[in-house]
C-alpha cells in the first residue's frame, strides 16, 4: 500500500476529460496525473446503484445553495488510462448524471459544454449508450432496447431512470439561470482523491474490502460479493453471481407483482444465509462454525489446524472455491423451482418431475403434489414470514434437489413443515428464530420439526402459548394480509393429525384437502367480521332499510386479521356483501359449510350471542348515525374482537393439544 497517494481535487477536474496535474506533499514533493482520455471503471465486484430520490434531492438542495466537500474517491490506476473506482462509484455516477443533465438541456445557454470522462460499468456493458439516451430506453427500437437490457446484469436501469426523473421533477434545474448557478457550485465542490498505482485486480478487491470493513461500511451483500470475487476471481464465479442476482430479482418481482411493496419478499442475502445453513453443515468440517446474518463469525473456530476469530467473514473460513460455487449453484436451482411455483396456478410438468425417481416413476400421487404446490406457493408468497421460506429451502436441499432419490416419507415431510410453520406463526415470536436455524443446520431435521410441533401442542405449555397469542392478535390491529395464513391454519385444523411420530393427513382426506386448497367455488374466502369493502349495512329501527357505514381507518385494519376469514361456497359468499356479522350468520346454513374450521367460527358466534351486536339506529341524520357507529367501533367492537380471538384460540389449543 506504499503506492497510495491522495489530495483534494474539485469535481470539474475529476469528471471532465482534461489533463490534471495533481501535486502532493508526502515527505517530498511528488505528483500523479489524471490523463486526458482517461476512463473510470466501475468493477463488477462493486455494488449496483443504490441511491434513492431522497438521497439525490438532499445532494441537489445542498449544492444549489453552496459548494461542499463530497467525501473520498478511491481509485486504482490500471493500464491504458483506466482508473478502477474502489470506493465512491455511487457518487461518481450521480455527479456524472447531474453534469450530463445540465448540458443535455442547457448547452446552448451555457458558456461551455465540457466532455466528461467515459465511465465503463462492468456490470452494465451498455451503460454509456444508456446514458446517451438520457437514462431511458423509451423511444428506442426493440433491438436496441433488448441489447441495453441484456447488458444490465443487475437490473440497474430502472433505478437510474428514476433518478433522472427526480432531477427533472425537482424544479432545481428548470431553467438556464438555475442550471448555471448549480453547475458552478457543483464544479467547485471538493473530493478527496486517493490513488493506488498497484495494477493488481486481486489487490484492488482486497483494498476495497479493507477500506469498507474499516471505514465506510458497505452492506452485507457488497461485502459478501467482494469476498466471493477475492476468493475466486474467475469469470465463472462472476457469471454465477450474476445469474443468482437475476434469479433472485425475477423471484421477488413475481411475488411482489403490482403491489407497492418497497422490500423484497425474500431478500437475496437471507436466501444465501438460509441456503448456507442448509448446505454447509452437511460437511463435518464446518459443523462448529457459528455465523450471524452479516456472515461474520460469532464464535472462534478451528478448521484444518487454522484458527478463525470472531468477526471474520464466512467465505474466508470456508476457503473452498468449489464448495462455495456449488452452494450458490444450488440456490440458483432452488430459485428456478420457486419461480416455477409462484408463476403457475397448478403444478407444472417441471414441478411434477421433482417427485419422480431416477427411473421416471412417480413417488408421490397427484393429490399430494397439488397440495404441496399450494402450500409451497402460500409460504413463498408470505412477505412477512421470511423465516418460513428457509424451511422450504431445507426441504428442497433434502428432497427436490436430490434428483428423485429421496424416500416417499421424506417427500411427505412437507406436511410437517406446513404444520410447524402454521403453529410457529400462530404462537411464536421472534425468539423462536434460533430454533428454525437449528433445524436448517441439522441432519436430524425431520425429528427436530416433529419434536417442535409436539412442544407447541404440549398440554403443559399450550395454555401459556394461547394467552400470548391472544394478546398478540387482539392488540395488534396493524396486520398485513393474513388470508393465506388463515387458509393454512384451517387446512391444518381440518385435515392434519399426529400419528406414529409423523405429521399425516387424515386417512382418505388428501383429495378433500386438495379441494379445500384449490376449489375456490366451494371454499371461497369471506372477510367475515369486517368486510373487505370497508363498509357495513346497519339496521335502522322500524324501517326496512339500512344505513351504509364506512369503517374508520383503525377498524379497516381488522379486515386483514388472521381471524377475520372463513371459507364457504362462493354462491353463499356472493350474497353476504356489506352485511353485518349477525345478518351473515342468519343466512348461512350449517349444512352448506364443509370447512370444519369455518363451522367452528360460526358456532362460536352463535353461542356467544353478545359478540358483535351493533347499535340499532333510529331514523336520524347520517351525521348522527356516523357518530354512534364510530363510538361503537372505537371501543365496544375492540373489546368484543379481543374476546372473539380468545375463543378461537381456545378452540385451536384444544384441537392441537396432544
Amino acid at each position: 500500500m506504499s503506492n497510495i497517494k491522495g489530495t483534494i481535487v474539485n469535481v470539474k477536474d475529476y469528471l471532465c476529460d482534461e489533463i490534471v496535474n495533481v501535486k502532493i506533499v508526502t515527505g517530498e514533493e511528488t505528483a500523479f496525473v489524471l490523463e486526458k482520455g482517461r476512463c473510470y471503471v466501475i468493477p463488477d465486484y462493486q455494488r449496483e446503484i443504490r441511491w434513492t430520490s431522497e438521497n439525490l434531492m438532499d445532494l441537489m438542495n445542498d449544492i444549489s445553495h453552496h459548494s461542499k466537500f463530497l467525501g473520498n474517491i478511491i481509485l486504482a490506476k490500471k493500464q491504458g488510462k483506466r482508473y478502477a473506482i474502489i470506493d465512491g462509484q455511487q457518487r461518481t455516477s450521480i455527479l456524472c448524471m447531474l453534469v450530463y443533465y445540465v448540458f443535455s438541456h442547457f448547452s446552448d445557454e451555457l458558456s461551455e459544454s465540457p466532455k466528461l470522462c467515459k465511465t465503463i460499468n462492468e456490470s452494465f456493458a451498455e451503460y454509456d449508450a444508456f446514458q446517451s439516451c438520457n437514462y431511458s430506453i423509451n423511444g428506442l427500437d426493440n433491438e436496441k432496447k433488448r441489447s441495453i437490457i441484456d447488458s444490465d446484469k443487475y437490473g440497474q436501469s430502472d433505478r437510474f431512470e428514476m433518478l433522472w426523473k427526480t432531477i427533472e421533477e425537482s424544479g432545481m434545474l428548470s431553467d438556464a439561470s438555475k442550471a448555471r448557478d448549480f453547475i458552478q457550485n457543483l464544479y467547485r465542490c471538493d473530493l478527496n482523491i486517493i490513488l493506488s498505482e498497484d495494477d493488481s485486480t486481486d489487490y484492488s478487491i482486497e483494498y476495497f474490502l479493507d477500506v469498507n470493513l474499516k471505514g465506510i461500511k458497505l452492506d452485507t451483500e457488497d461485502i459478501f460479493k467482494g469476498y466471493l470475487f477475492h476468493l475466486d476471481p474467475t469469470e465463472e464465479s462472476r457469471e454465477i453471481w450474476v445469474k443468482l442476482k437475476q434469479k433472485a430479482r425475477e423471484f421477488n418481482e413475481k411475488c411482489i407483482g403490482n403491489s407497492r411493496a418497497k422490500t423484497d419478499c425474500y431478500p437475496l442475502m437471507k436466501m444465501i444465509e438460509h441456503y448456507t445453513y442448509s448446505y454447509l453443515y452437511k460437511n463435518d468440517k464446518y459443523k462448529e462454525v457459528v455465523f450471524g446474518e452479516d456472515f461474520c463469525l460469532k464464535e472462534r473456530v478451528k478448521i484444518d489446524s487454522k484458527t478463525y476469530y470472531v468477526g471474520e467473514h464466512i467465505l474466508k473460513v470456508i476457503n473452498n472455491n468449489m464448495l462455495v460455487k456449488n452452494l450458490l449453484r444450488g440456490l440458483i436451482d432452488f430459485l428456478g423451482i420457486a419461480i416455477d411455483i409462484v408463476n403457475s396456478g397448478a403444478p407444472s410438468n417441471d414441478f411434477k418431475r421433482l417427485f419422480k425417481d431416477t427411473n421416471g416413476n412417480r413417488i408421490i400421487d397427484d393429490n399430494d403434489i397439488s397440495v404441496f404446490h399450494t402450500f409451497m406457493k402460500m409460504i413463498l408468497f408470505d412477505r412477512k414470514m421470511i423465516i418460513s421460506k428457509a424451511l422450504i429451502i431445507k426441504y428442497s436441499v433434502e428432497t427436490l434437489q436430490k434428483a428423485g432419490t429421496a424416500s416417499k416419507d421424506l417427500y411427505k415431510q412437507l406436511y410437517a413443515i406446513q404444520m410447524y410453520i402454521t403453529l410457529f406463526s400462530l404462537f411464536e415470536n421472534k425468539k423462536g428464530l434460533e430454533a428454525i436455524e437449528e433445524i436448517l443446520k441439522s441432519e436430524d431435521w425431520c425429528n427436530k420439526i416433529f419434536r417442535a410441533i409436539c412442544d407447541y401442542c404440549d398440554p403443559n405449555t399450550i395454555e401459556s402459548r394461547r394467552r400470548n397469542a391472544e394478546f398478540k392478535y387482539s392488540t395488534n390491529t396493524d396486520n398485513e394480509e393474513q388470508r393465506y395464513r388463515c387458509l393454512s391454519l384451517a387446512a391444518v385444523y381440518n385435515y392434519f393429525e399426529l400419528t406414529d411420530n409423523k405429521v399425516r393427513v387424515k386417512a382418505g382426506k388428501t383429495e378433500s384437502l386438495r379441494a379445500f386448497l384449490c376449489d375456490k367455488s366451494q371454499f371461497s374466502t369471506e372477510h367475515f367480521i369486517i368486510n373487505d369493502s370497508g363498509k357495513v349495512n346497519v339496521e335502522v329501527a322500524d324501517k326496512d332499510e339500512y344505513y351504509e357505514y364506512e369503517y374508520e381507518a383503525d377498524t379497516k385494519k381488522y379486515a386483514t386479521s388472521l381471524f377475520n376469514f372463513i371459507f364457504i361456497p362462493r354462491a353463499i359468499n356472493n350474497n353476504l356483501k356489506n352485511k353485518s356479522v349477525r345478518n351473515k350468520i342468519s343466512q348461512i346454513n350449517d349444512d352448506d359449510v364443509s370447512c370444519e374450521y369455518s363451522r367452528t367460527i360460526i358456532e362460536i358466534l352463535k353461542s356467544e350471542s353478545a359478540l358483535f351486536i351493533m347499535p340499532i339506529l333510529s331514523s336520524k341524520e347520517d351525521e348522527e348515525n356516523k357518530v354512534i357507529m364510530d363510538k361503537y367501533y372505537s371501543y365496544d367492537f375492540k373489546q368484543q374482537y379481543s374476546a372473539f380471538s380468545a375463543k378461537i384460540l381456545s378452540k385451536i389449543a384444544d384441537r392441537f393439544t396432544t
